[in-house]
């Protein structure tokens, strides 16, 4: 029976992974968290104590690591040391401490981030980083750790999932969760950073964890390797209210400034590795499932 480490199971997608892996009678999971653990399942660790990392690592003995655990954007942006240490070097020891105990796969919870904006394309594997943002810097940085232990030994297998705009309704990092929450509890309105010129590519918390897992489970034809985790489809604000004005009333206004961006997954190297597309959130939309449906983790 496989054994799976998921670091960061109390986070949106670690949810999503941790329903999933309790569903897979063909696996054994261990779900590790920051905070203190609760119940059996749970073990609590520290990314910035390496003593932590090691006793988790040797106490579980897993086969496959998912490493979802870190510091997200504003965390990073409030404390540039703490998303080095937690980000960065926390990445590292838990790679190195994985490759010491003979762990075969490690997937890494990237971002798209890295990429910064590239205009009006989508973004490709090979693109350079030219994220800005502490956040994305780090994760850019944990990434070629992460690639640095893989690579000093033929033994474990790493592969860094760069994951675009996620949904879930239990979020408010998502542009569409926080018009979703703002029209059903009656919250102020969303500020929008345009509308044609800012475009996402959205991707459910339930389907980047399949995701994730699959990358977990393949056969790699990389000693280390990264793939974006999106769905390919670029949605527009414009796109997105219209989209939602059908199902809810939508609270939204324009930011004075038009701070166009542009992020969307070329996502042809991530159906090379599992055979599949994600599902695009104008698709799920399009539907007639009542809202709550579309995004619950088991879905």
């Amino acid at each position: 029976m496989e054994r799976v480490l998921v670091t960061g199971a109390n986070g949106i997608i670690g949810a999503a992974l941790r329903r999933l892996l309790l569903a897979d009678d063909a696996t054994t999971s261990v779900f590790a968290v920051h905070s203190p653990a609760i119940g059996e399942s749970e073990r609590a660790f520290d990314l910035r104590d390496g003593d932590s990392i090691r006793t988790l690592v040797s106490a579980t003995r897993p086969d496959v690591v998912i490493h979802l655990a870190g510091l997200t954007g504003p965390g990073c942006e409030v404390s540039p040391q703490d998303a080095f240490q937690i980000n960065v070097e926390g990445t590292r020891r838990l790679a190195m401490a994985a490759l010491e105990e003979g762990v075969r796969r490690f997937v890494f919870a990237s971002s798209a981030a890295v990429y910064g904006d590239l205009a009006n394309r989508p973004a490709r594997e090979d693109d350079p980083l030219a994220g800005r943002s502490v956040y994305a810097r780090s994760k850019a940085e944990a990434e070629q750790a992460l690639s640095e232990v893989a690579l000093s030994s033929g033994a474990m297998s790493s592969i860094s999932g760069r994951i675009f705009n996620v949904v879930d309704l239990n979020s408010r990092l998502s542009l569409f969760s926080r018009l979703f929450a703002s029209a059903r509890e009656g919250n102020d309105e969303v500020v929008l950073r345009g509308l044609d010129s800012f475009v996402r590519d959205y991707v459910r918390s339930i389907d980047v964890a399949r995701g994730l897992l699959d990358l977990a489970r393949i056969r790699p034809p990389r000693q280390n390797d990264v793939t974006n985790i999106g769905t390919g489809v670029a949605t527009s604000n414009r796109m997105l209210i219209e989209m939602m004005t059908k199902r809810v009333a939508v609270r939204h206004r324009l930011d004075a400034k038009d701070l166009g961006s542009y992020s969307v997954a070329d996502t042809s190297h991530f159906r090379a590795l599992v055979g599949y597309e994600l599902p695009p959130l104008p698709g799920l939309l399009a539907s007639e499932a009542p809202m709550e449906s579309l995004f619950r983790v088991d879905a």
